[in-house]
């Protein structure tokens, strides 16, 4: 644990990092640089995926470490029904690598649940490809991370999905 005598007055920066996953609106995709989240400036496209786009070259080069995972898997992105929770879960996949089931993981589902993880799951598997789906408990344990940990800022049309996992 951190402390500081140090006083804190209204608007003060306490704390600030980077989330370890970031999802944009797909709607944005256009408009806004898949990094540093600015909108109305000249955008150039992922010369591989065509989805995203970036404000420049430092941008670009900045979020490769994290795109180079998911940029083979945008072409075949479809937007439906969660599409965030779908990509956040996704991405979270994909930047793990946790493949490997929890042990002595139990969970008591309600009836609508194992319908929500049957959808959540065929969206995966369009997305990511079935390889890369991990086992249902693995899978249970990510959708319980992305549930606990996201946060979304922005409003309306602008707004932009983010998760944080630390």
């Amino acid at each position: 644990m951190t402390t500081t005598s140090r006083r804190y007055e209204p608007g003060d920066l306490i704390y600030e990092s980077k989330p370890y996953i970031r999802v944009i609106q797909r709607d944005l995709w256009e408009t806004s640089c898949s990094w540093c989240l600015k909108q109305d400036v000249e955008l150039k496209r992922c010369s591989r995926c065509k989805m995203v786009r970036y404000c420049g070259v430092t941008c670009q080069k900045a979020a490769w470490k994290d795109h180079k995972l998911e940029c083979p898997f945008l072409p075949r992105y479809t937007a439906g029904p969660d599409h965030f929770f779908v990509q956040m879960l996704a991405s979270l996949i994909l930047k793990t690598k946790v493949m490997t089931p929890l042990k002595n993981f139990q969970l008591k589902r309600k009836p609508w649940f194992s319908n929500y993880l049957k959808v959540t799951e065929i969206a995966l598997k369009s997305y990511l490809g079935e390889e890369n789906v991990p086992n249902e408990e693995t899978l249970l344990q990510l959708i319980g991370k992305v549930e606990c940990n996201y946060y979304s800022f922005g409003e309306g049309k602008s707004n932009i999905w983010a998760l944080s996992i630390g």
